[in-house]
């Protein structure tokens, strides 16, 4: 199951949005509120996060549940007690919280991994500070989702649900499920796992300078070995941080957009943020976080700029889920492999149409390879005849306009993919339907870039984390932002770049987008001139570079230049345009 935030009631209040886009954002402790504030995921694991960085709803999707309702941690001072929270941090793969007191500071930082060695964990890492030497005690209170059987082995908690006999020289267990929590470095001193729901860890840390301490939890759905596998493959917490960072980093540098108005780059960064969060791999294939059909064309749109490959495991698991289904694809894809079922009528007028419509679009902006398409068709197929069933057993439904323009829709979406495919027979086949029940409807209204923020739901203000009050609707901003505003299309012989943006700024640009695995494409438009890594045809006068970046983007050193290197390399033809950003409150 997929888990959301609560939701929070609006207080805006005057602010300052800044242009550094990786500046991480900062809230007083004080300002927020108890319970859940934030949703931290990768494709693996997803949890939610209160104020103190305790994570919350531990789940994992690969497995479809919860394996800990909660991991609190607090840590005192050996002479003056808990130390007070001052500040909590948000960034795009941890969120960490300053506390202290007199004579110590200790930086909590709880994250999920990216593109380490195995991602199915949680790590913290708690970064000490004292004058002199200070006892910190670390008291851990872990709840799990279910009874367990726990012990300790080798100063590490392992918690298993219905573990086999132990065996092999380690003594180790297979299980329906396993969990294992510590410090790969030091024994806790204090072990409490009275409750089998429950267990109470106690470590004591002696502080002189600086030291870090990490924590790791790991999961595994077969036996012992494989969470010890993961424990052990990322002991180094410290090296597999920083190998995190960088991962998160380059994910989001990755067709980052930049205009002259930092809110809206701000949304569309949380935007396309929140499509990775809600990406999550599952036994049946990736999926959105909710497994629900109706998400993944949002997903798609936004996956297409920033790793075209996820955006077509999307669309493969689609396909595959229609070609076992004959076409009537669930509302809800399956977690677990053999046990897939046909959707509803209702749902196969939404799951089917969705799909079509999804990888049209993806063929429509993408150079595709026709393997690509070749692969879709059998699903393609079956999606567009059991629509062509559906309409001819329930003529009924028919007299709901609705119901006959989405129908005509996605007949008329099947007969491109056809063509696109070199399939004759059905491209006219299911165009004659389309005509049949009326034609495809008009196409809807585009997506209000003018008016970005109500249009996406977009909720900021100084005492609460960025957030869209619906992530899959904030989505449709990224995706907005870059196929309408930017108007970005591959055409496979020729990249065509048409903007389309409302707003009347003197500059944009779009940096490393990605066209397929291996070609990607900048754009600067600096009033004048298209600057471009690739020849483009478009209305406006275009420039072709051989590299284009952008410097100095830092926390700490923001003063943005962009930087246009000619085809030959002579730094004398080196074009520089240094963008200015309006005010935006």
């Amino acid at each position: 199951r997929d888990i959301t935030l609560p939701a929070w009631p609006l207080s805006y209040s005057d602010m300052t949005i800044s242009p550094i886009l990786d500046q991480p954002q900062s809230i007083d402790y004080a300002a927020l509120p108890d319970g859940p504030i934030a949703r931290l995921a990768n494709h693996e694991i997803a949890c939610l996060l209160d104020a103190n960085c305790d994570p919350q709803e531990i789940t994992w999707p690969w497995a479809g549940q919860v394996y800990a309702r909660s991991v609190r941690l607090r840590v005192i001072d050996w002479l003056d007690g808990e130390l007070v929270p001052l500040v909590t941090r948000f960034f795009p793969g941890h969120q960490e919280t300053i506390a202290g007191t007199e004579g110590v500071i200790i930086t909590r930082r709880l994250a999920v991994p990216y593109k380490t060695t195995d991602d199915r964990s949680l790590f913290w890492l708690l970064e000490c500070q004292a004058e002199g030497d200070r006892v910190l005690r670390l008291e851990i209170d872990i709840e799990w989702n279910e009874p367990l059987s726990q012990r300790i082995v080798d100063g590490l908690l392992v918690a298993q649900r219905n573990p086999g006999p132990a065996r092999g020289l380690y003594q180790q267990s297979n299980a329906e499920s396993t969990r294992i929590f510590g410090n790969p470095y030091g024994r806790p001193d204090t072990v409490e796992l009275d409750e089998p729901q429950r267990a109470r860890l106690v470590y004591h840390v002696l502080v002189n300078g600086i030291v870090e301490v990490p924590l790791i939890l790991t999961v595994s759905d077969v036996g012992e070995q494989m969470a010890w596998n993961t424990f052990l493959s990322l002991r180094d917490v410290e090296q597999m941080f920083d190998v995190s960072t960088r991962n998160w980093e380059r994910r989001l540098h990755a067709g980052r957009l930049w205009t002259p108005d930092p809110a809206f780059n701000l949304a569309v960064e949380q935007a396309r943020l929140a499509a990775i969060r809600h990406t999550q791999r599952l036994r049946t294939g990736t999926a959105p976080s909710d497994r629900r059909v109706e998400r993944i064309p949002a997903l798609v749109d936004v996956w297409d700029s920033l790793d075209p490959v996820q955006s077509r495991n999307l669309l493969a698991h689609l396909r595959r889920v229609a070609e076992a289904t004959e076409g009537r694809l669930p509302a809800v894809l399956p977690a677990f492999p053999g046990s897939v079922e046909g959707g509803s009528n209702d749902d196969l007028l939404g799951g089917s149409t969705l799909y079509l419509h999804a990888l049209l679009a993806h063929v429509s902006r993408h150079r595709t390879t026709d393997d690509l398409l070749a692969e879709h068709m059998p699903g393609v197929r079956a999606c567009a005849d059991a629509l062509v069933h559906l309409r001819a057993t329930q003529p009924a439904g028919l007299a709901d306009g609705a119901v006959a323009a989405r129908l005509a829709q996605a007949m008329t979406d099947a007969a491109r993919l056809a063509e696109r495919a070199g399939d004759a027979v059905n491209a006219a086949r299911w165009e004659s339907e389309a005509a049949y029940l009326g034609g495809p409807p008009a196409p809807p209204s585009p997506f209000d870039l003018l008016r970005w923020e109500r249009a996406s739901g977009w909720e900021v203000g100084s005492e609460r984390p960025y957030r869209f009050a619906d992530d899959w609707q904030g989505m449709c901003l990224a995706s907005a932002a870059l196929w309408q505003g930017v108007g970005l299309v591959d055409l496979g012989d020729r990249i065509a770049v048409e903007p389309a943006w409302p707003q009347a700024w003197s500059w944009w640009a779009l940096l490393g987008a990605a066209l397929t695995e291996m070609r990607f494409l900048s754009l600067v438009w600096d009033g004048r001139t298209l600057h471009t890594t690739r020849p483009v045809t478009s209305s406006l006068p275009v420039q072709v570079h051989k590299r284009i970046q952008l410097l100095h983007i830092g926390e700490f050193d923001f003063n943005p230049v962009f930087e246009m290197i000619s085809e030959s390399g002579d730094s004398s033809e080196t074009v520089r345009f240094q963008p200015e950003f309006q005010q935006s409150s």
